[in-house]
């Protein structure tokens, strides 16, 4: 739940590498529309699931069914959304008009590029692997709770990945790639906490979690629905040539920030 509220601060830091103009308003598309709610319902899920959470049958919380299930049906419906959609965004001239470059990807070649991405992506798995050996101890040493260590310092920790890439797509003029990258990243990253309640045998993980989780719950929902509204809104130009949107995200994240470290 951390890293998904620290992503989508990260697009705000995305933003302000875009100079030309908002980047939630050069970066207008059907598909990024459509992950923003889906995203939102994904996290209603677990709202939901909290709010009963000591349900379970064979220890698994039934809202994690329901959430993988409604994962793969939403991936369907934007394949279809992607292929013919029935919105479409008004064409400005700070609109991203993205052409895809194949010079590269001609002189690599498609299977020299599978294999650098999966061998990137296994070394962000093991990073990630001995940050989460690392966190615990660290809790120990420093006196904080398992909810902040994680919800913060382990969070922005494996989330910095997806504000490399956005911030290195947003330079390449790639914006709906950089954009999609938080809004999608966001959206799978909940499927990690259906994994980890089937891989809790105690019963619902809903249940056994504190109340730092679902802080960042409702964090995270409030900060997915300022993005959708910017999305939507389209601002062009806002406070230091960034949207309006990428200022209120900022304040709601550090603001969660200052505010777990004053009730720690």
């Amino acid at each position: 739940m951390g890293g998904i509220a620290a992503q989508t601060a990260f697009l705000a830091l995305a933003d302000i590498a875009y100079r030309r103009a908002n980047l939630e308003h050069a970066a207008a598309s059907a598909e990024n529309l459509f992950m923003s709610s889906f995203l939102l319902a994904l996290l209603a899920i677990h709202a939901l699931a909290f709010s009963i959470p000591t349900l379970s049958i064979f220890s698994i919380h039934p809202a994690t069914i329901v959430l993988i299930i409604f994962y793969l049906f939403g991936i369907h419906l934007l394949a279809r959304t992607h292929k013919t959609p029935m919105w479409l965004p008004k064409k400005t001239s700070d609109t991203s008009f993205e052409s895809e470059d194949k010079s590269h990807s001609r002189s690599q070649g498609l299977w020299k590029l599978w294999i650098y991405f999966v061998t990137y992506g296994f070394i962000v798995a093991i990073s990630g692997y001995l940050l989460a050996n690392l966190a615990i101890p660290l809790g120990d040493k420093t006196g904080l709770s398992t909810g902040i260590i994680g919800g913060v310092f382990t969070a922005v920790s494996t989330s910095i990945p997806e504000l490399v890439v956005a911030i290195t797509a947003v330079r390449m003029g790639a914006l709906n790639l950089a954009v999609g990258d938080i809004i999608g990243g966001n959206a799978f990253d909940t499927l990690f906490i259906a994994v980890s309640d089937i891989a809790y045998k105690e019963g619902s993980i809903y249940a056994d979690v504190s109340r730092v989780e679902e802080f960042w719950l409702a964090i995270s929902m409030l900060m997915s629905s300022v993005l959708l509204m910017g999305l939507i809104y389209r601002q062009r130009y806002g406070p230091g040539n960034i949207g309006l949107e990428s200022v209120v995200l900022l304040l709601l994240y550090f603001g969660g920030l200052i505010t777990l470290s004053l009730l720690a």
